[in-house]
Parts: C-alpha cells; structure tokens; sequence
C-alpha cells in the first residue's frame, strides 16, 4: 500500500519543516513548497 501525498505550499520555512515533519511522522509523503511557481515547476 502506498504511502497518501501531500503538498504542503507554506512560505514562512520554520513552519514548513514543522508541518513536514509532523506529517512524515503520520506516514504522510510530503512535498514541500516555499510558492506556487515552485510548485507548477515541480
């Protein structure tokens, strides 16, 4: 079974490493974005 992804769009960096972390430690594969043209890059 694979793991649910999610992308995490969240541009202060202190609370994306805390949302990314938190959610890695439910299982969760988490890509994580400092702005939307990172993420339509992606």
């Amino acid at each position: 079974m694979s793991r649910a992804r999610v992308l995490l769009l969240e541009d202060d960096m202190a609370l994306r490493g805390l949302l990314h972390e938190a959610l890695v430690a439910e299982d969760f594969d988490v890509l994580g974005f400092e702005n939307v043209e990172d993420l339509r890059a992606a």
